[in-house]
């Protein structure tokens, strides 16, 4: 499923009417038996259906402080004021330290030809070691090895953060 095409702009305090019906729809598209409760796997896929990405530690948090029951379960109003915040609070850096931390394949800090490459493969990319090399180098000034600072700069220079 796609992510949302509900934008939260930066420093909004609320959702919009088109925001909160899209958390309605998710929330009713994820009660599979329709109880007007979704549990923790429910949680987590209708987040991602958001933009977000929950870990299970996060979305079990999640359902632990929404859940007033203590059954496992979130109901709609818990589920909308959740998302609610998340949403407002949600930052466009967090996905670029992400993505900077897939291609950083050693967890060394940097991002490295090898990390292009098997990211490159993983997503089909049809180009080719010897095009990867080559943006590598002109990004870097010919290292080959690019920070997390030097990828979160270039992506904001490029709007995409």
């Amino acid at each position: 499923m796609a992510p949302s095409t509900a934008v939260v702009k930066k420093g909004e305090k609320h959702l919009d009417t088109k925001q909160t019906e899209e958390i309605k729809n998710v929330f009713q598209l994820f009660d599979m038996d329709g109880s007007g409760y979704i549990d923790r796997r429910e949680l987590m896929d209708a987040m991602q259906a958001l933009g977000l990405q929950p870990t299970k530690q996060e979305a079990n948090s999640i359902i632990g402080v929404g859940d007033k029951s203590g059954e496992g379960f979130m109901d709609y109003p818990e589920f909308l004021a959740m998302m609610e915040k998340k949403m407002l609070n949600y930052d466009p850096k967090d996905d670029m330290i992400h993505c900077f931390e897939t291609l950083d394949t050693d967890g060394a800090g940097f991002m490295t030809i090898d990390g292009l490459k098997k990211v490159a493969a993983d997503i089909c990319d049809p180009a080719d070691a010897e095009q990867l090399e080559e943006l590598l180098n002109t990004l870097t000034g010919g290292t080959g090895k690019m920070s997390e600072e030097d990828f979160l700069r270039i992506t904001r220079r490029n709007n995409l953060c």
